[in-house]
């Protein structure tokens, strides 16, 4: 893979990151899991990609986009 696409694919993934944060953050009543650790990316059994995210607090929160929606899934 070339530097371009490694660009864009951390862009994309930059985006995701902000995105559910934001969502999350907004349903939560108190913030308590921190700074992410560290995300990567994983595909579901129905071939939906999920964004793994771990937290500060060692939690790992799982965030996919609801088919045709803005808005995103945490479980």
């Amino acid at each position: 893979m070339n530097m371009c696409m490694w660009r864009m694919i951390d862009s994309f993934a930059q985006h995701m990151i902000v995105e559910a944060m934001q969502q999350h953050k907004e349903r939560c009543k108190s913030w308590k899991d921190g700074r992410i650790s560290k995300y990567w990316m994983e595909t579901d059994k129905n071939g939906m990609t999920v964004l793994c995210i771990q937290y500060e607090s060692g939690h790992v929160w799982h965030y996919h986009r609801a088919p045709q929606s803005n808005l995103i899934s945490i479980y």
